[in-house]
């Protein structure tokens, strides 16, 4: 094992008009061309997660 100190990453939030934020917390991204993808990847996910979570209470 060595004595490596853990990661800390640094996220910054720099938005379109160059503004830099240490949170985007209540943050509304629009959706657009560039936006889409994520968001439907991010809702895929979730509604996924849902169905798994209904179809194990189901067995339970």
């Amino acid at each position: 094992m060595s004595n490596k100190e853990p990661i800390k990453p640094k996220i910054l939030h720099i938005t379109a008009d160059g503004t830099i934020l240490k949170s985007i917390e209540g943050i509304v991204i629009p959706v657009t061309s560039g936006t889409y993808p994520l968001y439907k990847a991010v809702a895929d996910m979730v509604m996924k997660n849902k169905l798994l979570v209904q179809r194990k209470e189901k067995t339970a």
